[in-house]
């Protein structure tokens, strides 16, 4: 018989000891490399704001692509308008025209409105759908 050495035990031992912890967490590590990855997976996006009566006649404004850069569609009771948003964060939106400035909370749906120096807060109700 062949005498095994302490220290080839011990490297031999603690082989086995990583490769089943390797195992036993294999399932986990997938999982938190693939859960981002599904996340981001979202094809399509309705971002929808439906405002109460308001002065300025702003109805409802809808955004698809929420980033900046990309265009939003305002509906007013005059017709529809296209506003560049100009920042977007998780909390606001932020958009302008010659005409108008709306800051947009996106989690409450309060907009802020400024056309020429008048201000005006609008309470809208927000919907998201995505696909």
């Amino acid at each position: 018989m062949k005498k095994v050495n302490r220290m080839e035990s011990i490297e031999v031992r603690f082989a086995l000891t990583r490769r089943s912890m390797l195992k036993a967490l294999w399932p986990g590590m997938v999982f938190l490399t693939a859960a981002p990855l599904m996340a981001s997976c979202e094809r399509f996006r309705h971002e929808k704001y439906a405002c109460s009566l308001n002065k300025l006649g702003i109805v409802e404004i809808i955004v698809n692509d929420d980033r900046a850069g990309a265009s939003a569609t305002i509906t007013k009771t005059t017709g529809d308008t296209f506003m560049t948003i100009g920042s977007i964060t998780d909390d606001q939106m932020i958009m302008a025209n010659d005409d108008l400035v709306l800051i947009i909370n996106r989690n409450s749906g309060v907009m802020q409105a400024t056309s020429g120096r008048v201000t005006s807060y609008i309470t809208c109700e927000k919907s998201l759908f995505t696909m």
